[in-house]
């Protein structure tokens, strides 16, 4: 089990992420917090500009406060827990990876809130 980290208000599920440039592997490591109202997961703009990332295609979104906007996509590879998949992602400035449903329907996740811990497994 995975504690939730508490330095976050409300409490919030955050794991380790790999984000790997689909053909040459070049990685960055960093903290992902899990968003289960996400429907596409999202990188920091630095990660995508380390990696040299090339735009794939675009998408319409609307954030938590309702603006709209159109972003560019980017492929990667994504890696937790040991478990890597293909995904289509956007890019802001954020200093995390927020992870969306795309990435989460790969997994089994269990979240305690009244005793705040959570566990993902790979069914």
């Amino acid at each position: 089990m995975t504690r939730y980290d508490s330095a976050h208000d409300p409490p919030a599920l955050i794991l380790d992420v790999e984000i790997l440039h689909p053909v040459d592997q070049t990685k960055e490591q960093l903290k992902g917090k899990i968003d289960t109202g996400a429907s596409m997961t999202v990188i920091p703009a630095s990660v995508r500009q380390k990696l040299k990332l090339e735009p794939a295609g675009e998408v319409d979104l609307t954030d938590y406060k309702g603006v709209h906007q159109t972003s560019p996509t980017y492929f990667v590879r994504i890696k937790i827990n040991e478990v890597t998949e293909d995904l289509e992602v956007t890019s802001v400035e954020r200093k995390d990876v927020l992870i969306g449903r795309d990435a989460l329907s790969a997994w089994k996740i269990t979240a305690d809130g009244k005793n705040q811990d959570f566990t993902m497994e790979d069914p």
